[in-house]
């Protein structure tokens, strides 16, 4: 698996909205500075695959996994699993 972008001791994410898309943060502006507890609850609150990955990518999932079983989304556990058992591959 690849190093996470976002450092585990970072507790703040600048958004980007060309990479997290437009529509969850429709009424924030580029660039706005967001608690990564927030940040992260934010995504997984309207997950897809591609932004599953992302949150991936940025935060690996050893920092992702509590905030996936927070949620108490069977459903999206699976996909969590499944997507980490394919970047260990």
């Amino acid at each position: 698996m690849t190093k996470p972008i976002v450092l585990p001791s970072q507790k703040q994410i600048t958004l980007d909205k060309e990479i997290f898309g437009n529509e969850l943060f429709y009424s924030v502006e580029n660039g706005h500075i967001y608690e990564v507890s927030t940040f992260i609850s934010i995504i997984l609150g309207q997950y897809n695959d591609a932004r599953l990955l992302l949150l991936l990518r940025y935060f690996g999932a050893d920092r992702l996994k509590p905030y996936v079983l927070r949620e108490k989304n069977i459903d999206l556990l699976k996909k969590f699993n499944k997507h980490v058992t394919y970047l260990k591959k």
